[in-house]
């Protein structure tokens, strides 16, 4: 097996670091927290739009749909890059044209195609995924929100909670319940919301790292849903939304992020001896956590690049992806952790202290990281996941 990118591959990412180097504004880079704030988002939504003209967002969606027919490796290798240059998540792995855009392509009609893939393409519209409820977080079959029908419409009624980016959203794609709870992956049904309809409130959710106004819980108060919006059928939700599922299990960025954070943290690690004193990098404890962190980088790029891999191939990736998203987030939270205890006490200083290192991106990724955890399906149900699909184990 051969792991090594294509040429043209080795070409495009140096093109993506040069424009993140070039182009990309300084503010937009490792300010993860603050992307979703008002004097960030217009570049936010300025990047999304460039890098759509560029034909990266969508350099993986098929030629019909306005994409390149790329492979999902050739994309997966650009999302690394943006992260590793810390780019936000919002601009490097955006919902419409990694999520929602290809589900549409499998599940979609042809209208509903042709209504929202070419607006998602030139990232005019902005997406945001409507799945945990107060009552229903990694155990997602759990759900309360119900949509019934009536007439031409469905009525959407219930309360979704840490819904990433729905303050700045125009549309959101929605998991509710059908029918009567008793068959759990049965009578669920996806939606496609639009989030200026009547009878939808937001409230923000404040996190504990400082980001504010990227989580929201969303009440939907008999918002009318027209039944040309059901994504698949009365009765596919739960295979849609694991479909979304797999598409965003890769955990790519998380390696990205980390192995930029941890070269940062080597290079000021060496710097430390510069002015006659001990280096960082004297101590062997030091040199044998940033090895282990090294390791652990790797083992979890390639995980990622497997499931890419299996996905381009047209092979299951469930599991697999389940495996990626376990390694990427846990690595992410190891080498922040690492970080920290590497440059000790500085690196917990607020952002507008005088001796500040690496402008606080330690401090807030090892409080984020763990975050990332949780998302997408906490890492006990990645674990369960392996267990009963990979591995054949009885619940």
């Amino acid at each position: 097996m051969d792991f090594r990118f294509s040429p043209e591959q080795v070409a495009l990412r140096s093109e993506v670091e040069r424009f993140i180097r070039d182009c990309m504004p300084e503010e937009l880079r490792w300010c993860e927290r603050d992307a979703f704030s008002d004097a960030l988002w217009p570049l936010v939504t300025e990047a999304r739009r460039e890098l759509a003209r560029l034909g990266w967002t969508t350099i993986h969606w098929p030629s019909e749909h306005g994409g390149r027919g790329a492979s999902r490796v050739t994309h997966t290798l650009i999302v690394e890059a943006m992260s590793y240059r810390g780019v936000p998540q919002v601009v490097a792995f955006d919902d419409g044209p990694n999520i929602i855009g290809p589900v549409l392509m499998r599940f979609g009609s042809e209208q509903q195609k042709r209504i929202h893939l070419p607006a998602i393409a030139r990232a005019d519209v902005f997406w945001c995924q409507a799945y945990t409820e107060p009552e229903a977080g990694s155990d997602m079959a759990a759900m309360s929100t119900t949509a019934t029908l009536n007439g031409d419409h469905y009525v959407l009624s219930g309360r979704k909670k840490f819904v990433g980016g729905a303050a700045r959203a125009d549309w959101a794609h929605v998991l509710a319940r059908t029918g009567p709870e008793e068959h759990r992956h049965h009578n669920l049904g996806y939606f496609l919301v639009d989030m200026r309809s009547p009878g939808i409130s937001l409230k923000p959710i404040e996190e504990s790292h400082g980001r504010y106004g990227m989580l929201n819980e969303v009440v939907f108060d008999d918002v009318r849903v027209p039944t040309e919006n059901l994504l698949g059928g009365h009765d596919e939700g739960w295979q849609v939304a694991m479909s979304a599922l797999d598409l965003e299990r890769s955990g790519i960025e998380n390696v990205g992020r980390a192995q930029g954070l941890l070269e940062d943290v080597i290079e000021y690690a060496q710097a430390s001896g510069r002015s006659g004193g001990r280096s960082l990098l004297d101590d062997p404890a030091v040199r044998q956590r940033l090895a282990d962190a090294s390791v652990k980088v790797e083992t979890s790029r390639l995980a990622a690049y497997k499931v890419a891999w299996l996905s381009d191939q047209g092979l299951p990736i469930t599991h697999q992806s389940s495996m990626s998203k376990l390694m990427t987030s846990e690595t992410w939270q190891h080498v922040a952790a690492v970080a920290l205890r590497t440059l000790g006490p500085d690196a917990l200083l607020l952002p507008d202290a005088d001796r500040l290192p690496l402008r606080g991106r330690i401090a807030l990724g090892d409080v984020s990281s763990l975050s990332e955890t949780i998302y997408e399906g906490a890492s006990e149900i990645q674990r369960n996941i392996i267990a009963q699909r990979g591995l054949g184990l009885p619940r």
